[in-house]
């Protein structure tokens, strides 16, 4: 009878990646760009942007800039003012 060892009886598993997490600065950083855009007003509206159209909510999105990134990194929109909609959009922006 010969020994098995334990390498032999545990399957290889491919360990799941894990989703990309903001760094600490990456966070700071857009935090500073929230201030920046809308003194952390979630609901804030620029009537006239330096294209001289309106941006909305706390990072200043086009509607359909926000709608284009939401569609490309997949987060779920609610409505152009949601502060979550927005923040997520952002983080996603960041870390691709």
């Amino acid at each position: 009878m010969t020994a098995l060892s334990f390498a032999s009886l545990v399957p290889n598993i491919t360990p799941i990646a894990e989703a990309p997490k903001l760094t600490h600065q990456q966070d700071v950083w857009i935090a500073a760009l929230e201030w920046c855009e809308s003194r952390g007003i979630p609901d804030a509206i620029n009537p006239e942007d330096l294209d001289g159209t309106l941006s909305y909510g706390a990072f200043q999105f086009k509607p359909s800039t926000l709608d284009m990134f939401a569609k490309k990194y997949g987060v779920a929109t609610t409505t152009l003012m949601d502060y979550e909609t927005q923040r997520k959009v952002v983080e996603q922006m960041v870390l691709h």
